[in-house]
């Protein structure tokens, strides 16, 4: 599997919320996500991308010349008609052309749906607002990715070991076997389960993932 050569305009996705003093639909994005894209990928330029349903949002990118994607957490699959239509329609565009996608949280199960994968509702007491340990597995072409490590969590639903879609292979997973971090087999598309822009210390292993999948390897 190989990736895409650099990809210099990532899009980032928002979650939708509303403006209670006037009922108003609103895009967000986590501030987080500023020092983390400095972190991972200074040398990319990254925008934010409003849910503007499936037609406006591949305008939007290719206006913008997006040639990489990040679908981010926030909201479950299911909770925005909008939102869902909006990020549907961007990952069949960048699977359609080959483009690399990296999935946070929603965005992780929003690949393996796409997929014709299932989710499984889990239990919040262990993977909402919390942490708990993973054991991670070498990543693609040499990553060093393998050993236990504690990851912040804070998802109501997720993936079995057993219904990960077969074009995905796991890359991390919970000690009761939940998918915790997967890719595909053929293209540079995957995602994690847990925020690794929430983290208090940026991980370097997940840094090491995220630029192979936008073709800037370390």
């Amino acid at each position: 599997m190989t990736t895409a050569t650099g990809s210099r305009h990532i899009g980032i996705t928002m979650r939708e919320v509303f403006a209670a003093e006037r009922d108003e639909p609103c895009d967000t994005l986590s501030h987080d996500w500023h020092a983390y894209m400095k972190f991972a990928l200074p040398e990319a330029n990254w925008i934010p991308v409003p849910n503007l349903g499936a037609d406006m949002a591949i305008e939007y990118i290719e206006r913008h010349r997006i040639d990489g994607l990040i679908l981010s957490g926030g909201n479950d699959i299911g909770d925005n008609s909008r939102r869902n239509a909006t990020e549907e329609a961007l990952l069949h565009h960048f699977l359609e052309r080959g483009l690399p996608v990296f999935g946070i949280s929603r965005g992780m199960e929003q690949i393996q749906i796409h997929l014709g994968g299932k989710l499984t509702k889990l239990d919040s007491r262990i993977h909402v607002n919390s942490k708990h340990p993973i054991r991670a597995q070498n990543g693609p072409d040499g990553i060093g990715w393998s050993g236990i490590r504690t990851v912040n969590s804070d998802h109501e639903y997720g993936i079995p070991f057993d219904e990960l879609h077969p074009e995905l292979y796991p890359l991390a997973t919970t000690n009761d076997d939940w998918v915790e971090a997967a890719l595909m087999r053929e293209r540079p598309v995957g995602g994690l389960m847990w925020h690794p822009e929430r983290e208090e210390t940026f991980n370097l292993r997940d840094r090491s993932l995220i630029r192979w999948i936008f073709g800037h390897p370390e």
